[in-house]
């Protein structure tokens, strides 16, 4: 924080700052979040600076989200594995046939049938979490190829443009 350096220290800059710049970086940040303060020596003195004189800044790694409190870290990996996708393209399909069984007056505990022209992509998630996609909606049938139903719809998927058709199979 060269503002506050050198409201107390200007005559000594040009020799503090090579100084700081010399610091474990990791190190130094641990010890002033904690609290300590650094020592930086000089020709007749010793400085101990505490954290007021620093700017502290994380860069989280590639892929990471980090937060550090105190003498915990914690790193969360943010990358979106091919399961946690297809997941995730699954549950949009749930809830906007769940939105698409209110819009066409469907009861709570109506079964229906789900069809749909739908993406290679939304075929291999919808493969491999059929059951969840069926408890979820209440679903005894789904088509991969689009039918006739109560309600259709165009829906985004992941990116991908889907036909999706719910019919009411007990009424």
């Amino acid at each position: 924080n060269f503002s506050a350096l050198k409201t107390e220290y200007a005559q000594d800059m040009g020799s503090i700052i090579p100084k700081i710049k010399q610091l474990p970086a990791q190190e130094t940040a641990v010890k002033l979040e904690n609290g300590g303060t650094v020592e930086i020596e000089l020709e007749n003195d010793s400085l101990y600076l505490d954290r007021g004189y620093f700017l502290l800044e994380r860069e989280d790694k590639e892929n990471y989200s980090t937060t550090i409190e105190r003498d915990y870290s914690v790193a969360i990996d943010t990358r979106i594995s091919d399961d946690l996708k297809k997941e995730g393209i699954v549950r949009d399909l749930v809830r906007y046939v769940q939105i698409m069984r209110k819009d066409a007056g469907f009861q709570v505990e109506d079964r229906i049938e789900i069809s749909g022209d739908f993406s290679d992509e939304t075929i291999d998630a919808i493969d491999e979490n059929l059951n969840y996609l069926k408890t979820e909606t209440l679903a005894t049938k789904l088509h991969k190829e689009k039918r006739e139903g109560d309600l259709e719809k165009e829906i985004k998927l992941d990116g991908n443009k889907e036909v999706v058709t719910v019919k009411r199979i007990n009424k």
